[in-house]
């Protein structure tokens, strides 16, 4: 929950599960909520969890574990610092999760689906055992599709195929709806640099690789035993024009800002 690094998010993503994602779309997808809902005047979102989901350890996902790995992340995510530190998170029954926000947030539900730092849930022991908000989990159990085998620092983590994962239902859509163990054991190695990792492609030693650079990219395109795959990505920003026009004036950057 507190770093934004793409090798720890999308390693993570194997193992662990937030109650809200993203479809295809860009929309607010159920995940380990069953279904939410936000009140009209934009302070309470309600979060209905879904029953019978077990984590790796064989325990049940409860409502307590979904509180205290949301107080977790708002306590130690950026967003999470920023518009949920003071949320009151708690538990109404054995299904439902509400926060309670200190003022209107219509966006909230978005909030909770930024793909970069997702609340994950985990059970509420392990956060229990942390000294402090910077403390790392030292035991990664969560509900996804593959559970933790083996990590050699700076060298490759092994994930295993969980056999009694809880999918959804729905059809795949981007991180929404069902999802398949496709394999017995993935195994996630550590490769800075961009030309091992081509090399390592094109040469069979990898199945798959990630951040290619650009300059780099045909020679994927050349072999036809690889396929390379790009999509929309990339921050979305503004840029005042400060040199020259009515932006140049930092009052008018203010009241832009405010």
């Amino acid at each position: 929950m507190p770093t934004t690094a793409s090798v720890t998010r999308n390693t993570s993503m194997l193992m662990y599960e937030p109650p809200l994602v993203l479809d295809a779309d860009g929309e607010v997808q159920p995940m380990l909520a069953e279904d939410y809902e936000m009140s009209e005047d934009n302070t309470v979102l309600t979060l209905t969890m879904r029953e019978d989901v077990p984590f790796h350890n064989g325990e049940t996902m409860t409502v307590d574990d979904v509180v205290a790995s949301l107080e977790r992340w708002a306590e130690v995510s950026n967003l999470g610092v920023d518009y949920f530190s003071e949320a009151e998170i708690e538990a109404v029954d054995e299904q439902t999760v509400t926060i309670t926000l200190v003022e209107p947030m219509a966006l909230a539900p978005v909030m909770l689906v930024e793909p970069a730092q997702l609340p994950m849930i985990m059970p509420a022991e392990i956060l229990d055992d942390l000294d402090e908000a910077s403390t790392n989990v030292e035991e990664h159990i969560g509900t996804g599709p593959y559970q933790w085998g083996e990590w050699v620092a700076d060298q490759y983590i092994v994930m295993e195929r969980f056999e009694d994962y809880a999918t959804r239902d729905e059809d795949p859509s981007g991180l929404a709806g069902a999802k398949s163990a496709n394999f017995e054991e993935i195994i996630v190695h550590f490769v800075s640099d961009s030309s091992t990792r081509i090399n390592g492609l094109n040469s069979g030693e990898y199945d798959w690789i990630e951040s290619v650079p650009y300059d780099n990219t045909e020679m994927i395109e050349d072999n036809p035993e690889t396929e390379l795959i790009s999509g929309e990505a990339g921050p979305a920003i503004g840029v005042f024009n400060k040199a020259e026009g009515p932006l140049a004036d930092e009052t008018m950057r203010e009241a832009v800002m405010m």
